[in-house]
């Protein structure tokens, strides 16, 4: 028997839930928390779009705590879990209003949100680019999903005030990707293995062909560069926003091989606008 915990406060917290610490300790209990706020934000206050993301946020908390109930966590346990709660949502949501699962979004109004995965410089702490104000705006409104790596904070680490950018960085979703030595934070990464679609030194080749001829300091970059599109790569992200020289440059290839759609913040706006017909 499990028990669903929900609660509310800050709209604005990193999750829907509570962090791992916080969740293991009530996953032990056989609890699961949710915080209502946040999916309400999520929704846009309209009650057909909470109830969609609150059954999928029960469901992909189940599924956590069962696989950790059961002792069945692996490397890829995570992916598994996010495709499980989206097809079980759709079925869910069905069974209650009557249609089909294929049918569950179009007679709510609800399209999938678009996800953007942006990278460090634009984190827009001072709000002083147009683009990402709108991205950000959008954001709040439930029609995208900003999420971050796990390299952002850790390159905030090494930046004048990183508690400045990790305070706006902490709204948004984590996509962890896989410990890489020397760069990934402990507590902030997964672990390797052959079922991990990480691909960080593909990548990395691709975008710095001359990798190995760098000096220190730019090895270290160019190795952060290629984790953030390994982890946005793993977790099937639908932008990659940045003006970022390197990865620019290489966009074409990276499409090609990897399907990763790199964007400037302003080609983003103009893509999600023509995608959902948002008002600009």
């Amino acid at each position: 028997m499990y028990e669903v915990e929900v609660y509310v406060g800050d709209p604005y917290p990193q999750d829907l839930t509570m962090r791992s610490a916080e969740a293991m300790e009530h996953y032990e209990e056989k609890k699961m928390s949710v915080n209502l706020t946040r999916i309400w934000q999520l929704g846009g206050e309209e009650y057909p779009h909470f109830l969609f993301h609150l059954i999928g946020t029960i469901i992909h908390e189940f599924l956590h705590l069962f696989f950790y109930d059961n002792k069945m966590f692996q490397e890829n346990t995570e992916a598994i879990v996010h495709r499980l709660a989206h097809y079980l949502r759709l079925l869910s949501v069905g069974g209650l209003i009557g249609v089909d699962d294929t049918d569950v979004e179009q007679v709510l109004g609800i399209s999938r949100r678009l996800t953007v995965t942006i990278d460090t410089n634009y984190i827009n702490t001072k709000q002083g680019m147009e683009a990402m104000n709108k991205i950000e705006k959008w954001h709040n409104e439930g029609l995208v999903e900003i999420v971050k790596t796990d390299v952002m904070d850790t390159e905030f680490m090494r930046a004048h005030e990183p508690q400045r950018f990790v305070k706006k960085s902490q709204k948004y979703h984590e996509d962890l990707g896989v410990g890489v030595w020397g760069h990934s934070r402990w507590g902030h990464s997964l672990w390797g293995g052959k079922k991990m679609n990480y691909p960080h030194k593909e990548i990395r080749n691709l975008l710095f062909p001359q990798f190995h001829s760098l000096n220190e300091d730019d090895r270290r970059k160019a190795t952060r560069d290629a984790m953030h599109l390994a982890a946005h790569y793993m977790y099937k992200r639908d932008f990659f926003v940045t003006e970022d020289k390197h990865f620019i440059r290489k966009r074409n290839g990276l499409k090609k091989r990897f399907g990763v759609v790199v964007l400037t913040p302003k080609e983003c706006v103009e893509k999600v606008s023509s995608r959902r017909q948002v008002d600009n």
